[in-house]
């Protein structure tokens, strides 16, 4: 009725069995999922990146800086700088233009009182208003002022106050001739009597160069080998030079071989008479007309020429007229 001898079978509480199978299952589980974490480096991506962000916007800030400077400074050279008026050194030209005054000084001016002159102008000058060489040639580069005559008679301030005559009256002596038509007719405008009556005016006669003229009394006068010069007061000049005539040539034919011409204008030509209206020398007048050229005896040949110094005014246009219709050529 009993079996003692069966084994017995162990009672297995059913909720254990439940857990025990589910960690089992867990276990199995876990062995078969690998779990991947992130490496360390990447954990710190977000913090350089906003680095990264931050460099980039300096960068950028500074090439805009760059490129805005760049362009500032492109348009002032090329619209501010370009177009500023250069300084010239002013004194610098200044200092040369009138060392090239002293050098050359050069006149032309229209006189419509004389009778032979009608243009003044002026050679080469020395810084001592005086020319110790032959002058052959001028060159016309600027205008002369025509000194002041204040009664609008023909003759200059000047040249009235080196005659005694009044400056604000044409007829100085009231002898109801003008003072001009008096002086280039060799009468005296200050008083009675001819030119050479006035004090201011004295004939100069050279022994050695055989030859005479009327020139201004109180003009200074330096004679030398082959030249005399007569210096006024204000430092302008007549003078004198004498060169021989090699090839004996009339002297058309020495003007036209020393200038190089082909021809010559009548209009040129002076055939000089004097006092008793006689023939006695022929010249000729340089373009300029501040130059006479004649021929005394046809060995040699006179050069008369009017310089106005360092001044640019012309003061004694009739005096040098008056020296030449005076010019009288006399025996050594």
């Amino acid at each position: 009725m009993f079996n003692f001898s069966k084994k017995k079978e162990p009672i297995i509480n059913t909720d254990q069995k439940l857990i025990d199978e589910k960690k089992a299952i867990e276990q199995e589980v876990e062995r078969e999922i690998m779990v991947h974490v992130m490496p360390e480096h990447f954990r710190t991506l977000k913090n350089d990146a906003g680095k990264a962000k931050a460099t980039g916007m300096i960068i950028l800030i500074a090439g805009f800086v760059f490129l805005a400077a760049t362009s500032i400074g492109l348009y002032y050279y090329l619209f501010e700088y370009s177009t500023e008026p250069k300084i010239e050194p002013i004194e610098e030209t200044k200092q040369i233009e009138e060392e090239k005054t002293v050098e050359t000084a050069t006149t032309s001016i229209v006189i419509a009182t004389s009778s032979i002159i009608t243009t003044i102008a002026t050679s080469s000058a020395t810084t001592t208003g005086q020319v110790e060489t032959p002058i052959a040639s001028s060159t016309v580069t600027t205008f002369s002022v025509l000194a002041k005559d204040n009664d609008s008679d023909g003759l200059t301030d000047p040249e009235e106050r080196l005659l005694g005559t009044n400056i604000n009256s044409s007829d100085s002596d009231g002898d109801s001739y003008a003072d001009y038509e008096e002086f280039i007719k060799f009468y005296n405008p200050a008083g009675s009597g001819k030119l050479d009556a006035n004090t201011a005016v004295s004939r100069y006669a050279s022994k050695k160069f055989g030859y005479s003229f009327l020139r201004p009394a109180d003009w200074s006068v330096r004679e030398m080998d082959d030249s005399i010069i007569f210096t006024a007061p204000d430092n302008q000049i007549i003078q004198f030079n004498s060169q021989p005539n090699q090839n004996q040539q009339s002297i058309a034919d020495w003007y036209k071989q020393e200038f190089n011409l082909t021809s010559l204008s009548e209009s040129r030509i002076i055939n000089h008479k004097n006092l008793s209206g006689q023939s006695d020398w022929q010249g000729i007048k340089n373009d300029d007309n501040t130059t006479i050229y004649l021929i005394t005896d046809g060995k040699e040949i006179i050069t008369i020429n009017y310089n106005l110094g360092l001044d640019n005014t012309l003061n004694y246009p009739n005096i040098f007229q008056l020296v030449i219709d005076s010019f009288t050529i006399e025996a050594k």
